[in-house]
Order: structure tokens, then sequence, then C-alpha cells
């Protein structure tokens, strides 16, 4: 992947202590304008989940983790909320703020929150962005590892499997004559009118 640029516009930002909320809006109207409204989202998501990994990123937020957190001056369609709750990212709808108090993420300070969009890490509520970098933190959301034979072709993995089952017939039949030779001691010893 190649390193994200510095942006036109530097993407406003939320920085705490373990991660930076990447913010962004779509400008087009979804309903009169839906095919603009989703080509934008799509070039702002992948330009911000590219500048979130890449060594520009590092350099001016050290060790942090960059989620990035969408803003909708009213509800979206509820297919894109959904696809954008499968890929990891929040809708913050700006005017449907909770009317009470509520509640307040320990991570960023952001308020207002209601009961159903809060998660309890150790430092105390968070909202779902800060939520989502906790868990990056603790390995929840990354990928796995791996494993040792997923580095192999499907016929290497074959092959190496093939190799295994001959080494273990190999084994077993220079084996087998010496437990046979073993149970014929035995069984001679355990004969009545045998002499030790």
């Amino acid at each position: 992947m190649s390193a994200a640029k510095d942006p036109p516009e530097d993407p406003q930002t939320v920085e705490t202590a373990t991660a930076v909320h990447l913010l962004f809006c779509v400008a087009h109207d979804w309903e009169s304008d839906r095919d603009a409204a989703v080509a934008e989202l799509e070039r702002k998501l992948a330009y911000l989940e590219q500048y979130a990994g890449s060594p520009g990123f590092r350099q001016r937020h050290g060790q942090r983790i960059g989620v990035v957190r969408m803003q909708a001056p009213r509800p979206l369609p509820s297919v894109v909320t959904q696809l954008m709750n499968e890929r990891g990212i929040e809708v913050e709808v700006e005017n449907a703020e909770h009317p009470e108090p509520g509640l307040r993420c320990a991570a960023c300070g952001r308020r207002r929150l209601r009961e159903d969009q809060v998660s309890m890490t150790e430092n105390g509520w968070a909202c779902p962005s800060c939520f989502r970098a906790w868990n990056l933190l603790q390995g929840v959301g990354r990928p796995p590892r791996r494993r040792l034979l997923s580095r192999f072709s499907p016929w290497m993995r074959l092959a190496l499997l093939a190799g295994l089952a001959i080494l273990c017939l190999l084994a077993l039949c220079h084996e087998v004559p010496r437990f046979l030779q073993m149970n014929d001691a035995i069984r001679t010893l355990t004969q009545p009118g045998s002499s030790p």
C-alpha cells in the first residue's frame, strides 16, 4: 500500500491519549443525489483508512490508533448505516443528540451519549469510536495471525502431509518387527514350563 499524502485539507480530528478520530461528512444529499453521495463516501473512506495506516499519520500522531468517524446532519439510509457498522465506522447523527445530559466518553470527552451508544472499558464509558480503538489496542479487532501452513500453497500443503504420512509409515514398519520380537519373548517367558 502506498503511503497516503497529506490531503489538500487536513481531516478534522479529535485526539485522545491512545486514538485519533478522523472525522468526515458527505456533502451530497442521499435522497436526491445518491450516486454522487456514494462516490464521495467511498473516496473519503478510502483516503482516511489509508491515511490512518500511513507513515505520515504515524509521524504526526505517533503510536495512536486512527479511527474513522462519519458525521451526518440527519439519519442516513439504513443500508448505509449498516455498511458503516460492518466496517467498524461510527455514524454520528449531529441533530439527533440525546436531549438529556446523557453519558460522557471517558476518552474523548464527547457528551450527551445514550446508554445504547457507550461501552464500558477499564477507564470508564467509551463512545463507539473510542471503544473501537480500545478493542484494537486489546488485540480484539486485529486480524488473526496467519498459521504456519497457510503460508504454503495447497499443493505444498498436500506434499507436506504426504511426506509426513510416508515418514510415519516407515517408522511403523521399522518398529513393528521389534514389537513382534518383544511379544514372542514375553510369550515364551510366560508359558508354563519355561525357565527364566
